[in-house]
């Protein structure tokens, strides 16, 4: 099973950032997919394969935005981080209000890169415990009647019934 918070698609239409960033990324243990476009970016995007997914804001068929908006609602687990080289601070605020889980700004600085990138796929496989922590808590009944909610009322029992059977006061 591979790591798919190691996995990571670089979307910017500079050929040179794009593949130097790729080849920072590999250097960094990422398994990386690359791309120059939206539409490019929705369809590998799409598969849900990647943890971590650092796009450019402005692309030639599109803006950058668009790739987060639509990642953000169909893979909430995905961390995606923008990038550009005219930054505002409107375009901030609006990718965090989306879900980025951060912006960089060109030129890249390659240590606050590697933190950032880092975090992100912290943030993924976070997020995919807590998907599977819930599910699993489902599964095993923990509603009002189930056997994790039965355990925890008779542990309470008894803990009740040593602590305060000799002061009198009942749980």
């Amino acid at each position: 099973m591979t790591n798919s918070a190691r996995k990571i698609l670089v979307v910017d239409d500079d050929g040179l950032v794009r593949e130097n960033v790729v080849l920072f990324c590999e250097r960094l243990g990422f398994d990386v997919t690359s791309c120059a476009t939206v539409a490019s970016a929705m369809g590998h995007a799409s598969t849900g394969e990647f943890g971590v997914v650092l796009a450019d804001c402005f692309l030639p068929d599109g803006n950058g935005i668009k790739i987060l908006e639509e990642m953000s609602l169909s893979h909430p687990d995905m961390s995606i981080v923008m990038m550009t080289g005219f930054p505002s601070i409107e375009a901030v605020i609006r990718s965090l209000r989306l879900g980025a889980v951060d912006y960089v700004i060109k030129p890249l600085n390659l240590y606050e890169l590697k933190t950032i990138l880092e975090r992100a796929a912290q943030k993924h496989t976070y997020a995919l415990s807590a998907r599977e922590a819930l599910r699993l808590a489902e599964t095993a009944g923990s509603g009002a009647n189930g056997p994790i909610t039965q355990d925890v009322d008779k542990r309470r029992s008894q803990i009740a019934e040593t602590e305060f059977a000799s002061s009198g006061v009942r749980y």
